[in-house]
């Protein structure tokens, strides 16, 4: 038996969510389950209440964070700046569309392959999610060069995600290990 598992057509083990691998499948749809639904409910609320209707936070900080880095508040510029607004908002709505994508694959992975002990499930859904990583990090980068702290903001955006694929991926290796009957100390 290679890494890649066992050929399509050999007999599989019965799939439990009461176990490590059904822990980690159960992380990994809800992981993929919030970003289907900030994805879809982002854009609705962005589209029928406008572009501070969030507490005017778009990306990260709070409503004050964008006020000191665009120099005026997302609600002064939906009154004085309606291009620039609508802008924002489809700003967001490319990022959602990014969201939406990822969540559907990743909810795909996780319930077609990863519940069949897949380890490329695993190692796909944690490289996949920690992909974004560097990005807001990035962005964190170019607030702070503003001047705007935004470590907790960054934390609080990357956590929900970052954090319980982590979990999921070292409980879903133990867990695939064992539907294969390896050693958990196995490679």
């Amino acid at each position: 038996m290679s890494d890649r598992g066992p050929p399509a057509n050999a007999p599989r083990p019965p799939f439990r969510w009461k176990s490590r691998l059904g822990v980690a499948v159960l992380l990994f749809l809800i992981t993929g389950v919030l970003n289907f639904s900030f994805a879809v409910a982002v854009p609705i609320t962005l589209h029928l209440f406008g572009a501070a209707s969030l507490g005017g936070q778009l990306v990260l900080g709070d409503g004050a964070d964008h006020c000191a880095f665009l120099g005026r508040c997302l609600s002064d510029i939906e009154r004085s700046d309606p291009a620039m607004a609508a802008f924002l908002v489809a700003f967001m709505d490319t990022m959602c569309a990014f969201m939406m994508s990822f969540a559907v694959l990743q909810i795909g992975v996780a319930w077609y392959a990863l519940r069949r002990a897949q380890m490329w499930a695993l190692w796909s859904s944690l490289i996949s999610t920690l992909a974004a990583v560097p990005y807001y990090l990035a962005i964190g980068w170019i607030w702070a060069e503003r001047g705007i702290p935004v470590v907790g903001s960054l934390l609080f955006t990357l956590g929900p995600t970052a954090i319980p694929t982590i979990v999921a991926t070292i409980v879903g290796r133990s867990g695939i290990q064992r539907v294969r009957g390896l050693p958990a100390t196995a490679s």
